[in-house]
């Protein structure tokens, strides 16, 4: 996740990346089947958002199965395995 010289500080000391990288983290620190984020580009600078992307990316390739609720477009575009649009894939 590449914190580890944030180790030593508070919550309110962090960026909003690293803030949610640390979500990150212990989320997966629970092994769980799936990991959902909502919006987890909401907010954040483009240095950010290409953290947050090549941590999906990364554990993309480990095989950890992610669902990501987004309005980023070119984030979605770029860690997407699969997706599914509510404006195109859903009747009314």
């Amino acid at each position: 996740m590449d914190l580890q010289a944030q180790r030593d500080q508070y919550p309110f000391q962090l960026s909003g990346g690293q803030k949610q990288r640390v979500a990150i983290a212990r989320a997966l620190a629970m092994q769980p089947g799936l990991l959902a984020y909502d919006e987890p580009t909401s907010g954040l600078d483009a240095a950010s958002t290409q953290r947050v992307t090549d941590v999906t990316k990364d554990l993309q390739q480990r095989g950890v199965t992610q669902l990501i609720v987004t309005h980023d477009l070119p984030f979605a575009e770029a860690v997407q395995g699969r997706h599914f649009d509510f404006a195109t894939d859903v009747e009314r």
